[in-house]
């Protein structure tokens, strides 16, 4: 089905998106962290540039999106039953979750 290059190539890449830097669910969850901290510390900043938002939310969107396609389990959520990543931040204009 694979070339032998492509299917290591693959295997590396689905070792990166589960395991690196505690794997792509942890990364989720610290984008929202960040957003945040963000909202709670420095509100002023994402009035004056609410693009920081966007850009937040489509990394977000991205990530979702390549754990979705790449089936990872989501180990923590699995062993804890907590939500896990947390949910997206209301934004500070009362706007809906993600």
């Amino acid at each position: 089905m694979f070339k032998s290059g492509t299917k290591k190539k693959l295997d590396a890449v689905m070792k990166v998106v589960e395991t690196h830097q505690r794997g792509i669910f942890k990364r989720i969850d610290e984008n929202r962290e960040l957003l945040e901290l963000l909202q709670e510390k420095s509100p002023h900043l994402l009035e004056q540039a609410p693009w920081v938002v966007s850009w937040l939310k489509s990394q977000d969107q991205f990530l979702s999106d390549l754990a979705e396609v790449a089936d990872v389990t989501n180990h923590f959520e699995y062993k804890t039953g907590r939500k896990y990543p947390r949910p997206w931040p209301l934004s500070i204009a009362g706007g809906s979750e993600k």
